[in-house]
């Protein structure tokens, strides 16, 4: 909840710069699973089987994707 209180009331253009990352990032990752010959049934499996792994990654991301808009924000 408060990640959310943080991007609805940081400047905008500061959150969007940051999810933007985010989302370069991810077609970055996506682009080299298809060139290593990953699979999406193979990141389905990933992500239902390290479901741990996943729920703390994203717990981290959220960690410091709102330290990133914060320090901006100041």
């Amino acid at each position: 909840d408060k990640f959310y209180d943080i991007l609805f009331n940081a400047n905008a253009v500061l959150v969007k710069n940051e999810i933007d990352k985010i989302f370069e990032k991810f077609v970055a990752m996506s682009e080299l699973c298809e060139k290593h010959g990953v699979s999406e049934d193979e990141i389905r499996n990933f992500i239902f089987s390290e479901q741990d792994k996943i729920y703390n990654g994203v717990n981290d991301l959220y960690i410091e994707l709102s330290g990133e808009i914060l320090s901006q924000n100041e």
